[in-house]
């Protein structure tokens, strides 16, 4: 039996004719590709802003899935799922370095990795991850300090992680992380003059996040919902007894208050002594009593720490008179802790009393 696809390939030998026409068809078709090539070089040649606005088309289109993969890993890390990044890091990124257009993402899912490790007291796993993380960046002062605080956690090895930690702060006295592992190590050994010493400027730069960015919402009796437009933004001071206020005149058919405090990913704010004044009239809030949203209950305060859009909420309707007032005046008054590493601040310390 005759080769069919050797028949088909010589087609056009057996009919000149088809020889003819299908070598044209070939050599046109060159000859187009050739013309756009040519064009393209042309039109770059002529006017070289193309080349960047063409450079960033391609950067965009070979970053955006690698984007949407990081943020998908991220947040299952922030959710303390750490396998599929893990597998990620194992293969498919496996052989990024530094100089790739991607290692960015890669050293942020690293630190990502490392922090829920770390709170997970995975050490031997965080000492692997860190390992390579230094190996791929030998100056990442963060990959250091995660390094360190790795080698510090296991028997044996606690002095060199100490030491480590000591001259690297005393190297990079910028880094929070590394003053923040110092820290938990100072307490840890006992040295609590020295955790204070280094805590208190983080706490003066975590003051200025708290004190700014307080919102607080109301609804009344008529509505079920918080609007923006029903909201008021507040920066608090301290009075002389320590003592924290948000004051506002508010509609006198209240339902509920709810309270925004600030959020910053290294912030861990404490909450409590809340009082609620409505006209002059001071009423005690329990805690236990308060319902809220992405803040932790510790005993009789309320914390931020970590969990994005932090709020609590002040059924002010029980403390209204049936007075019928157009308007009242509501101060909430309240005291706050900053936490560092376990260190406690007031943050009254750190703002300007009236």
């Amino acid at each position: 039996m005759p080769n069919r696809h050797l028949r088909y390939s010589c087609l056009f030998c057996e009919n000149p004719l088809m020889s003819t026409i299908g070598l044209k068809a070939f050599g046109n078709g060159l000859s187009l590709v050739g013309a756009l090539v040519f064009l393209v070089l042309f039109l770059i040649g002529q006017d070289r802003s193309l080349i960047n606005p063409l450079g960033d088309l391609w950067l965009n289109a070979y970053l955006e899935p690698h984007s949407i993969q990081f943020k998908r890993l991220i947040e299952q890390v922030d959710n303390g799922q750490t396998e599929q990044a893990i597998n990620q890091l194992q293969s498919e990124w496996k052989d990024i370095q530094k100089r790739d257009r991607i290692y960015n993402f890669k050293s942020r899912l690293l630190f990502a990795l490392a922090k829920e490790l770390l709170r997970q007291r995975r050490y031997s796993e965080l000492l692997h991850w860190s390992s390579e993380w230094v190996r791929l960046d030998e100056r990442n002062i963060d990959a250091i300090a995660f390094w360190y605080e790795a080698i510090r956690n296991f028997p044996g090895r606690e002095k060199e992680g100490l030491e480590g930690l000591i001259k690297s702060q005393r190297d990079f006295p910028e880094s929070t992380l590394l003053s923040r592992f110092l820290i938990h190590a100072y307490r840890e050994t006992g040295n609590t003059g020295a955790a204070e010493s280094l805590a208190r400027p983080i706490a003066r730069a975590m003051a200025e996040v708290a004190a700014i960015g307080w919102q607080v919402y109301w609804n009344t009796k008529n509505q079920k919902g918080f609007m923006e437009a029903q909201s008021k933004l507040f920066s608090i001071n301290a009075d002389h007894n320590g003592r924290l206020s948000l004051v506002a005149e508010l509609p006198s058919d209240l339902n509920m208050l709810r309270v925004d405090p600030p959020f910053h990913s290294a912030l861990h704010l404490r909450i409590h002594d809340i009082e609620l004044e409505v006209n002059q009239r001071k009423n005690r809030i329990q805690i236990s009593d308060l319902p809220h949203k992405q803040m932790l209950q510790e005993e009789d305060s309320l914390v931020v720490h970590q969990k994005k859009h932090p709020k609590f909420y002040l059924p002010i309707n029980k403390y209204l008179s049936d007075a019928g007032d157009t308007g009242i005046t509501v101060k909430i008054q309240f005291e706050a802790d900053l936490v560092v590493e376990g260190v406690v601040f007031p943050l009254a310390d750190f703002l300007t009393k009236e």
